[in-house]
Parts: C-alpha cells; sequence; structure tokens
C-alpha cells in the first residue's frame, strides 16, 4: 500500500472545489482516489428511485468491466457496495472472491478487491464510491491518513450529489405542478404557438379550455386542505385520462387548469371530446377520510383559428368564457360555454366596484410564524380580505380583476392599515414583525422604497420591522431595476422574502444575486410531504441550500400535525400553516397566538 506520507495537497483539493461540471470532478477525484490507494479503478454506484443501485460513473475500469455492468442493476441491499450502503461503513475486501456478499459476476469478471465508502445519511442513502483492484490485491488495509484522504474525497463527491440532485429537481419543480404532476404555467405559451403552428400547417382547429371546479372553496373550508388537495389530484387523474395523449394540461393555481387541444379535424371532433371530459369529471370525489364531494367542472372555450389571436389573448379568452360558464351554470345545458367577443360589462363593472370599496371594505387578518423549535413567533403574515355586498372575499375572489394601479392601491392600503395595527399593539408592549405580499411590478417602480419608509416612519415602526414577500415565479424580479429596489429596500434595514419557493426555475446563481434573508417553501409541496416520501430528500436539500446561502427557510401551508413532525425531523423549524396557527382578525390574535404556542409546550 501507499506510504501513509501520500495525501491531498491543497492545489489539487483547490482544483476539486473549483470545477463545477461533475462529470468533470468525478473523473479528477477518482483519479486522486485510485493514485492515493495505488488501484485500479473507481466507480460511483447511484441509488435511484426504486432503491436500486445502478453505476453511474467508471474511472479506469478494465473495458469489458464497463461493459458487462453499464446498464446493470441490484437491489440497494445487495452485493459488498449494498451492505456499504445500508451499513453506512466503509467496506474493505482484501480478498473480493471471499468476502461476504461477494457477487459471482464481479469475480467473474476480475474484480480482485475493493474499498466501498457510503455516501449519504441513514435518511438519504444516495450511493457508494467503489475503489477496486483489478491487476494486483493490496498488500495491507488502508493506513488512517491515506483513508482520511479518501473520505475526505468522496464527502465531496456527496456534496456535489446533493447539489447536482437538488438543481435537478429544482429544475423538475421549476415546470411541473408539485400536487398534481402536471406542468404549471411556465412554458405554456410557447406550447400554444406550437399547436397554432400545427393548425395552420393541418388546416385544422385548437381549442383552448380553462376549466374549474364550482364550489371548491367550501371544500377546503369544511374539510381542510388535505381534502382539497385529494379532490385535486384526482381531477388531474380525470382530466389527462379522458383526453389525447397529444393533449396538453396545465394547472394554474388552485382548482383552476388550462387545457391545450391541437389539431382537431373539426368541432364535432371537440364537441365529443369536451363531453367525454365533462363526463369524467361528473362523479364525485372521495376524500381522504372517504368521504365523498360532488363538485361540477365548468369550462370555458376558444377555438383557433376562428379566434385568430396570440396565445396570451386565446388564455384571456379562454378564462372570459369560463367566466360566462360559470355565471350561466343554473341555465347552461353542457359544461363549456364558447367565447364570444362581447364586452364584459358586468365583469368589468364588479372590479370597478371593488376597488372603489378598498377603502371602507378593507379587512386583514393575521396568520402567525412560529419557530417551533424555540417555542415563539418570528412574525405575522398580513392576509388581506374584502367585505363585499356582506361577503368576505379571499384573494384569489378579488386579484384576477386587478390591474396594476389596483393593486398599488391594495398594497398601501393593506401596508398602512397594518403599521397603524402596530401602533395600537405596541401600546400593549407588544412589538410584532409583520410581512406583506409584494408584486414585482411596485419592486419596478424607482419611488417603492421611498413610499414604503415615509409609510413606516409615520406609524414609527421600524424597519427591521417590516418583511416583504416576493413570488419566486414573477419572471421580471432578474431584472436590474428591480434588483436595484431590492437593494434598496435592503438597505433601509426593511427584510426580504422569496415567498412559493420550488414552483418556478430559479438558478442559484440568480439566488445569490438577491438581497434576500430568507425563503418560504411553497404550500403545495409541503402539503404532500406526509404522502411522498421521495420528496423528503429534495425538503432536506432545500434546507441546506437556505444554511449554505445563510438564509432563514420557513414551510408554509403546515396543516397536520404528521407534516409539522416531518419537518422538525428534517432540521425545518419555523412553520405556518393551520395545524401551526390559524389567521385571525387583529382583536383575536392574542388568544389564538397563546392557544398556538401553549399547544407547543
Amino acid at each position: 500500500m501507499p506510504s501513509s506520507s501520500r495525501e491531498l495537497s491543497i492545489s489539487t483539493l483547490n482544483r476539486l472545489i473549483r470545477t463545477l461540471d461533475f462529470d468533470e470532478f468525478f473523473q479528477l477525484s477518482a483519479q486522486e482516489a485510485a493514485k492515493l490507494l495505488d488501484a485500479d479503478g473507481v466507480a460511483l454506484i447511484e441509488r435511484d428511485d426504486h432503491d436500486q443501485l445502478h453505476y453511474r460513473f467508471f474511472y479506469g475500469l478494465p473495458t469489458h468491466y464497463q461493459s458487462l455492468f453499464t446498464d446493470y442493476k441490484f437491489p440497494s441491499d445487495g452485493g459488498t457496495a449494498g451492505q456499504a450502503l445500508q451499513t453506512g461503513q466503509i467496506i474493505f475486501n482484501p480478498d473480493y472472491a471471499h468476502a461476504p456478499h461477494a457477487a459471482a459476476e464481479f469475480v467473474t469478471a476480475g474484480l480482485l478487491a475493493n474499498l466501498l465508502i457510503p455516501l449519504g445519511s441513514d435518511t438519504n442513502k444516495l450511493g457508494v464510491l467503489a475503489i477496486s483492484w483489478f491487476n494486483h490485491r493490496p498488500q495491507n488495509s488502508p493506513d488512517p491518513t491515506v483513508l482520511a484522504s479518501i473520505q475526505l474525497l468522496a464527502n465531496m463527491m456527496l456534496h456535489k450529489l446533493h447539489h447536482q440532485k437538488m438543481e435537478l429537481q429544482l429544475t423538475q419543480q421549476a415546470h411541473h405542478d408539485v400536487l398534481t404532476g402536471l406542468p404549471n404555467r411556465m412554458g405554456v405559451e410557447s406550447h400554444i404557438n406550437k399547436a397554432l403552428a400545427l393548425s395552420r400547417k393541418n388546416s385544422s382547429i385548437t381549442a383552448v379550455v380553462m376549466l374549474d371546479l364550482d364550489d371548491f372553496k367550501p371544500i377546503n373550508d369544511n374539510y381542510g386542505h388535505a381534502a382539497g388537495d385529494a379532490v385535486l389530484i384526482q381531477l388531474a387523474h380525470r382530466i389527462t385520462n379522458a383526453l389525447r395523449a397529444d393533449d396538453y394540461v396545465v394547472r394554474l393555481g388552485g382548482d383552476e387548469f388550462l387545457l391545450v387541444l391541437p389539431d382537431l379535424p373539426n368541432t364535432f371532433t371537440l364537441e365529443t371530446l369536451l363531453a367525454r371530459l365533462a363526463t369524467a369529471l361528473s362523479p364525485a370525489y372521495t376524500l381522504i377520510n372517504n368521504k365523498t364531494v360532488s363538485c361540477i367542472a365548468s369550462m370555458g372555450v376558444t377555438i383557433f383559428p376562428q379566434d385568430n389571436n396570440t396565445a396570451d389573448s386565446l388564455i384571456r379568452h379562454a378564462d372570459r368564457a369560463l367566466y360566462d360558464a360559470k355565471q350561466q351554470k343554473q341555465d347552461r345545458s353542457q359544461a363549456w360555454v364558447y367565447y364570444t367577443p362581447k364586452p364584459h360589462k358586468a365583469k368589468d363593472q364588479r372590479s370597478t366596484d371593488l376597488i372603489a370599496h378598498l377603502d371602507q371594505g378593507l379587512i386583514l387578518h393575521y396568520q402567525p410564524i412560529i419557530d417551533t423549535f424555540h417555542k415563539k413567533l418570528v412574525r405575522l403574515e398580513i392576509l388581506a380580505r374584502l367585505n363585499y355586498q356582506d361577503n368576505l372575499l379571499y384573494p384569489h375572489e378579488f386579484l384576477p380583476t386587478f390591474g396594476k394601479l389596483a393593486y398599488t392601491k391594495l398594497f398601501y392600503a393593506a401596508l398602512n392599515k397594518a403599521l397603524a395595527q402596530c401602533q395600537l399593539w405596541a401600546k400593549i408592549d407588544f412589538h410584532p414583525a409583520i410581512s406583506i405580499n409584494i408584486n414585482t411590478l411596485l419592486l419596478q417602480e424607482a419611488g417603492t422604497p421611498e413610499k414604503i419608509q415615509t409609510a413606516l416612519q409615520q406609524h414609527n415602526i421600524p424597519a427591521h420591522q417590516l418583511t416583504l414577500e416576493i413570488l419566486e415565479q414573477e419572471q421580471t424580479l432578474h431584472q436590474e431595476n428591480t434588483i436595484n429596489t431590492l437593494n434598496q429596500l435592503h438597505q433601509l434595514g426593511i427584510r426580504l422574502t422569496i415567498d412559493d419557493f420550488a414552483t418556478a426555475c430559479f438558478s442559484l446563481m440568480q439566488l445569490r444575486k438577491l438581497p434576500i434573508d430568507e425563503i418560504k417553501l411553497d404550500q403545495a409541496f409541503v402539503s404532500t410531504l406526509a404522502l411522498q416520501a421521495d420528496d423528503l430528500p429534495f425538503a432536506l436539500a432545500i434546507n441546506q441550500l437556505a444554511q449554505g446561502l445563510g438564509v432563514a427557510l420557513i414551510a408554509k401551508g403546515v396543516e397536520t400535525a404528521e407534516i409539522a413532525a416531518i419537518l422538525s425531523q428534517l432540521g425545518i423549524h419555523l412553520m405556518q400553516g393551520y395545524d401551526i396557527c390559524n389567521p385571525v382578525p387583529a382583536d383575536d390574535l392574542p388568544a389564538q397566538l397563546a392557544l398556538s404556542l401553549a399547544k407547543l409546550h
């Protein structure tokens, strides 16, 4: 064996650290490992989502060996590699043929000895680094100094694997809805444009359909968000099963779905397809407690080339048709309504009324974010409600009607009302931090930092007491003027949060450019942790990413004690959701908060 003086040099470590490409990193680190141990080759054996081990990379191994095992798979507890992975211990087999768990096919292939280093933890076993001898057997066991260098290489490889898997999962999350697995809104316009090009080429039609469920909100209100999620999963499954293989289904959010039905020969075929879809959606939905609920689907449809417009316009026209379908649900004979280019005076008037009603109709609820480890309040998130015609409207019921001016009015009205409430709380020695959502349209305005600072000064509230929550999916977040505004706000002492993290494509380089203090893990992702064990490594990786960036991580949408327990085990202790504390008006907050904190003790 090599002398114990042989160890990794500083220059080698620097080179490895600076190697970003994983393939290149493996080749370099494998070369160093083989050199340190006077071994013939190295392989990375990776664990897949089906708990199988397979070879991912080879370095220096005989060509016939690589040919035999390139597509070879075996159980994660099989062979000497499986034993290393299951026990979490380094295993050295100086005489492989006589080693426990040796596999005959590897002996036949000429493997004389191997050293196996597990990669990962008990809860997240990623694979094994296998160092092999084919031309001679090692004379002695690896000495501690060399073994420490090998372990360091393995740890670096584990770190690189973690980040690569996280990047892959983030990319997947960027383009797909976490709850249903369907594509999300990213890229939908490009997909519609391809469908329109195909229709032009084949002289066919393309239908764009907006679909949602009537009376979906009461399911969440009466049975909880887990029940609503169960309905949405079934809904997505029924839609995809009823449509053709080339049809495209997108979950836009909530219970709203967009369907692109390309290359239809005529409207008769379209009607047949829509009727089949309506039939598939008509049965009751089963909740997690085996109760059933009925939800009628409404659809708005627009057809190209009769509606010869851009992708964005087709989406808006389908949305208008959906609005008509819901208005006519008592009288219509079918689940869908076609778009017709008529003025939507009723909808426009309602939007005008809502905006005018902001001054007297705005109501704020406050939902605590709790540190469950230290059992203390982190801050209160401001949630806007609108009292309109004796109905309490939630954001998804009025925000879609708001343009930039209306949203700006809502933001400053909610901010000033919340700051005034903080003044009242200060009189009873209660000084909670608060957070409010801000649209990136406001962040593109040069005067926004000054206006927010003025509001804080008028109410005598320090800047550090305010957090602005910014939606991750906003594409304008990376524009230079937006970043300048964020930097100004950060310099004022205002905290900045990326909201709904894991729903959009956020490269780590982009994230590093933003002066953020925390990220909030998306509610749709958090709510399924108890049902989708494969998401646990991703949640763990996000937590490690947050720690690496020096920012806090908050899990929102914590609806059950089971999810709260899972998050705690993952080391995520900042939580928000109905299991933690309900959103309530200011007058009810002290009692509600006391109950929630008492439950943690």
